[in-house]
């Protein structure tokens, strides 16, 4: 009888555990686009600096993401990100 209470026991507090995942605490990042200068050195470049730009916002993104020590956002989320930010801060919301 004894065992049974026990084994009840065990299988109700094991029961009862939560197992809700822990929040992600990985830095979250969200990379914007590298500005490009339409003058300068590259000028006669011109056609493809935004190429470039985006090529290698493009891999610096997936070398990110690939390593797996940041939450990367994507960039058209950033600005949906940032207005919930300041809507937090401006403090018109309720905390319920």
């Amino acid at each position: 009888m004894k065992k049974i209470a026990f084994v009840l026991f065990v299988l109700l507090v094991a029961g009862s555990v939560s197992f809700v995942k822990a929040e992600d605490e990985r830095p979250r990042v969200a990379i914007i686009d590298f500005p490009v200068d339409e003058a300068g050195l590259w000028s006669g470049f011109r056609p493809h600096k935004r190429e470039i730009s985006a090529a290698l916002v493009d891999l610096f993104t997936t070398a990110l993401v690939e390593k797996g020590n940041f939450r990367v956002f994507e960039r058209s989320r950033l600005q949906d990100i940032m207005k919930e930010q300041n809507l937090g801060l401006s403090g018109n919301i309720s905390p319920n």
